[in-house]
């Protein structure tokens, strides 16, 4: 009976711990194992290295293959999320491949391609040691973003398991790195957490998201969540740009503080944050700060030229607020509802003055009373990004007030005239959307030419 064979996709780059917080997230994955050969901190030395690449690279039958690809690595345990997907634990990095004067860490860089098979007595054989990706061909890739996190890796190799028609969720990645702290880790970072690691399980309150217009109370308020805007410049979190735009807006907006987010946005999965696991936080920030649970939200989808068209109506008499609006280029995605999109800040200023706010490309585009998203698409292509989203999703709160307590909120509607916004024909009406499909619950828990992205 022939040996069976592993596909392994070893990555091999610089690496920097983000954080001095010594933090684990869950991140999800689709593979069959993901392997780290650095501890947190830990700077990894060039003659294991060497031993590595050279053991493999021999194709020869020896022990030292399945030392160093199969035992002696530390494997990270995979356990389940509350949504039963297989997540591993993973502390917050950032990858780069700049230069180095070290010649052997400069000529490894790169993704390979490694097919081994393990025999009876405890020995290994490389069948494939093939280096797929060059330093010069992820310099190409990673273009103006000057980092690589978890997910840009994962999709990385999952476009080869594509061309190489492997299947991804039967492979192993490896990941072969330093995890020595950047800079200003080292003026923040607490020693006794820095020796013991925390399990960051992300299990806060989750929200209540209404499916049915018929569980909304006659006497309801529905309010367009409306966040006080408090500065008008961002530092981009991790200084990535294909991904990581939720969390880019909520901690903008001091939902999310800075620190979180940019720890989670380097331990994002391939389907980053969901409109939905946006709200629950969202809706954990509004428990934090008022102590009321009993918050329910909408989220509502239309074109995107009638979003902003209803929520520069909202907004345009008020000061200082802004709305979170999630774009998307199509409405569906592989036949389900897409939540792979974009996140921006429709707000108003001081002066009454309308604003397209994208934290992660620090953008703050005024927005005219005439063809906004024209002025729009023509300022992302104007500094190299192409635009070509159409739909977009906007949340609303409800919240049902006894009558000894008849508070007013910022544009509020009744039932009646919510219900509206579902029914009208022209212009056209807001889709209810439901966190039901598969596609949804798994993504709840955020170049030249550069497509905006960033989930």
């Amino acid at each position: 009976m022939a040996n069976a064979s592993t596909d392994i996709f070893l990555w091999v780059s610089h690496g920097n711990a983000i954080s001095g917080n010594n933090n684990y997230y869950p991140v999800r994955i689709y593979s069959k194992a993901v392997l780290m050969y650095s501890q947190y901190f830990e700077t990894i030395t060039t003659f294991r290295l060497h031993q590595l690449l050279h053991s493999i690279a021999t194709l020869e039958t020896n022990r030292d293959v399945c030392k160093l690809l199969l035992s002696a690595c530390p494997y990270m345990p995979i356990t389940s999320d509350a949504f039963h997907d297989p997540v591993v634990f993973l502390p917050p990095l950032v990858f780069s491949v700049e230069e180095d004067a070290d010649e052997l860490i400069q000529a490894a860089m790169g993704l390979y391609h490694i097919k081994i098979t393990a025999h009876p007595d405890m020995t290994c054989s490389a069948l494939i040691f093939d280096r797929i990706l060059s330093t010069d061909d992820l310099k190409a890739h990673i273009g103006r973003q000057n980092a690589f996190t978890y997910a840009s890796i994962f999709r990385l190799i999952k476009k080869q398991c594509e061309i190489k028609k492997i299947d991804y969720s039967q492979i192993v990645i490896s990941i072969f790195s330093c995890q020595s702290p950047l800079p200003h880790v080292w003026e923040v970072k607490n020693v006794n957490r820095v020796i013991i690691p925390t399990i960051k399980h992300l299990s806060q309150h989750v929200a209540t998201v209404i499916t049915s217009v018929d569980s909304i109370a006659n006497q309801s308020k529905i309010i367009p969540l409306v966040f006080p805007i408090t500065t008008n410049t961002h530092t981009l979190l991790t200084s990535v740009k294909t991904h990581g735009c939720g969390l880019n807006v909520l901690s903008f907006l001091n939902i999310v503080s800075g620190e979180d987010a940019t720890e989670q946005i380097a331990c994002l999965d391939l389907d980053g944050t969901s409109i939905f696991r946006m709200v629950d936080y969202i809706y954990a920030h509004a428990v934090n700060r008022t102590g009321i649970y009993d918050i329910r939200y909408l989220v509502l989808r239309n074109t995107l030229s009638q979003v902003v068209t209803d929520l520069v109506a909202m907004i345009r008499n008020l000061y200082s607020v802004g709305m979170i609006v999630k774009m998307y280029a199509s409405d569906m995605f592989k036949d389900k509802k897409n939540d792979r999109g974009h996140t921006i800040l429709i707000s108003s200023a001081i002066d009454r003055a309308l604003f397209w706010i994208d934290p992660q490309l620090s953008f703050y585009i005024p927005l005219p009373d005439a063809t906004p998203l024209v002025h729009v698409k023509t300022a992302y292509e104007s500094r190299g990004y192409t635009f070509s989203y159409t739909v977009a999703d906007i949340v609303f709160g409800v919240v049902q007030l006894p009558s000894s307590h008849p508070e007013s909120f910022m544009g509020e509607m009744n039932k009646a005239q919510f219900l509206s916004l579902l029914t009208r024909v022209v212009p056209p009406p807001y889709e209810l959307r439901s966190t039901t499909s598969k596609s949804i619950r798994g993504t709840r828990r955020a170049t030249p030419r550069t497509r905006v992205s960033g989930s």
